[in-house]
């Protein structure tokens, strides 16, 4: 069975929800935040960073590439095939979500009061929050316009590329910045949180340390 080690609002939000939008059986480690701090995971993952997903022999760590990779595994919709038209666009999405989302709000989050919460007495740059806020604004800008006549980010449906956007929608909003983000782009959002299988995460996380969904 695969096993997922997942951090309350990590970026193993993103596998776990898609984990749950493909029906997969997978056994759930939930760790405390930040997750390098717990000394069983170091052992397992020297990283020390979440997600961590073993499927037999395969260890993956990046989110994004996980989501890719068991969606296409289980062909399901949640991936765009070769011969879709809009495959480059579910390719760049996906990527986007992370590299030009969640990246600049992760070091915003890390550099100010955020991250004190979790770690007293870490530096804090609100310079630097101020920048990267502004680059992840851009960023949703975009988002914008590629949503101007579409519900979905790619191939007319809902694929790994709108849960990887999603989620650094769901960091802004988790920040304290939801009133920030545009119409088009809140209504996207709130229409993609509003599936069975992300509703289901908030079940997953209050619940025990170890548990297996089958």
């Amino acid at each position: 069975m695969i096993k997922l080690y997942h951090a309350p609002r990590a970026r193993s939000l993103r596998v776990l929800w898609t984990l749950e939008e493909l029906h997969l059986g997978y056994d759930l480690v939930l760790l405390s935040y930040p997750p390098r701090m717990e000394p069983d995971f170091i052992q397992e993952n020297p990283h020390g960073t979440v997600p961590y997903l073993v499927d037999g022999a395969l260890r993956m760590n990046e989110s994004v590439a996980i989501c890719q990779y068991l969606a296409s595994r289980a062909a399901s919709p949640l991936a765009c095939r070769p011969d879709d038209n809009d495959y480059g666009q579910w390719l760049n999405w996906n990527v986007f979500g992370e590299a030009s989302m969640t990246y600049p709000l992760s070091v915003a989050f890390h550099y100010g009061d955020w991250y004190e919460r979790h770690v007293p007495g870490c530096s804090k740059y609100p310079e630097i929050v101020r920048y990267y806020l502004d680059t992840f604004q851009d960023a949703v800008a975009v988002i914008e316009a590629r949503l101007e006549g579409r519900t979905y980010l790619a191939c007319d449906r809902f694929t790994t590329a709108d849960i990887s956007v999603c989620y650094s929608l769901f960091l802004f909003e988790m920040m304290g910045f939801g009133d920030q983000i545009p119409d088009v782009v809140s209504d996207y959002w709130r229409n993609c949180s509003a599936r069975e299988s992300y509703r289901s995460l908030a079940i997953i996380e209050a619940g025990p340390m170890r548990q297996s969904r089958k």
